[in-house]
């Protein structure tokens, strides 16, 4: 998701939504105010959107800039931009500690795809299907299901 800064024809974006920045009051892990980092941009600077490793929340978009990270996405909202992840995504910083975010209805890219997220599922499959089809009926079924019902929505949830 995270995409460098470019030069976009403002008649080619659509709006996504303006989010507030979340984490914006807390420090970074290198010792940085996120909102040193935030007073030190000019509105309508170009940011970036990126995919982060947050413990509390693992679905987290983070919002850095060249100044450094300046805090997340609402929790709430991280939908909206999940949904356009095949999307040349523009964000810009906006008054009031917020964000403006758009895509690009000229690009469209694919995110490249995590396959370890998908290799267990596969296999706990093939093991499920191939016990159901050689005679351990119910154990198959269950095991069958439930790795292919994971391995779906993994997959879903990326695109």
């Amino acid at each position: 998701m995270m995409q460098k800064e470019t030069t976009v024809n403002e008649e080619d974006l659509v709006q996504i939504g303006t989010f507030a920045i979340r984490g914006i009051n807390y420090q970074n892990d290198d010792g940085t105010w996120r909102i040193d980092n935030y007073k030190r941009l000019e509105y309508d600077t170009q940011l970036e959107l990126g995919l982060d490793n947050n413990e509390y929340d693992p679905d987290s978009i983070l919002i850095t800039s060249e100044e450094g990270d300046l805090g997340y996405i609402p929790k709430d909202m991280t939908y909206k931009i999940r949904n356009h992840s095949n999307r040349y995504l523009v964000t810009f910083l906006r008054p009031g500690q917020s964000v403006e975010v758009f895509y690009d209805k000229t690009k469209i890219h694919r995110l490249p795809f995590d396959f370890n997220i998908i290799i267990m599922p596969i296999i706990a499959s093939v093991v499920g299907w191939s016990l159901f089809f050689s005679g351990s009926k119910f154990l198959g079924l269950i095991i069958g299901v439930i790795a292919t019902t994971i391995l779906l929505i993994r997959i879903l949830k990326h695109y």
